[in-house]
């Protein structure tokens, strides 16, 4: 069976939340939410985009992400911003630093850089060349996944209550697949 690629956004971000993360967080650890999130996936071939800042800070969060084999951790960057508007000098320094710190952690390479909020555009493109990451840009296809089962990826923030909502709609779609 082809099953889509799911793709969980800003795991171990620990700071620069929006205004919705924050008002999630106040209702639950990002830890909690993305426990909650991911409870029915802990077999399934998640991918994760972590946040490097945050590997340090939160040992929990990457004991359990360490626990599951079948999901793989790819880069969302030191921070969470908008790499689009740095310089590349900058911006490679950190996915330099950023793919080195998940890699090491993980004992996993790191192929692919997922930016946040799926900003793309020639300088992004120009980093992820220089520091020999893939640019996703396939996940930007979302949602359409559950009508349209030939979309190969799904992504979610593991905070967001909408996207949850929109993980029950696949979770049904791929039981139903099985």
């Amino acid at each position: 069976m082809n099953q889509p690629e799911i793709v969980c956004h800003d795991v171990l971000q620990s700071r620069h939340f929006s205004d919705s993360q924050n008002k999630a967080f106040a209702i639950r650890s990002p830890f909690e939410w993305f426990c909650l999130a991911t409870k029915d996936l802990q077999d399934y071939p998640l991918v994760l985009a972590v946040v490097a800042e945050g590997v340090d800070e939160n040992i929990e969060w990457v004991n359990c992400i360490k626990k599951h084999p079948n999901w793989k951790v790819e880069c969302h960057g030191w921070i969470h911003r908008d790499y689009r508007k740095i310089s590349l000098d900058e911006g490679m320094k950190e996915l330099i630093k950023a793919k080195y710190k998940i890699e090491s952690t993980f004992d996993q390479k790191v192929t692919r850089f997922f930016p946040p909020k799926l900003q793309i555009n020639e300088r992004t493109l120009e980093l992820c060349r220089i520091v020999s990451l893939k640019q996703d840009e396939t996940s930007s296809l979302s949602y359409d996944w559950v009508k349209d089962k030939t979309i190969p990826s799904f992504y979610f923030h593991y905070w967001a209550k909408w996207d949850l909502k929109k993980m029950e709609e696949v979770r049904q779609a791929l039981a139903e697949r099985q």
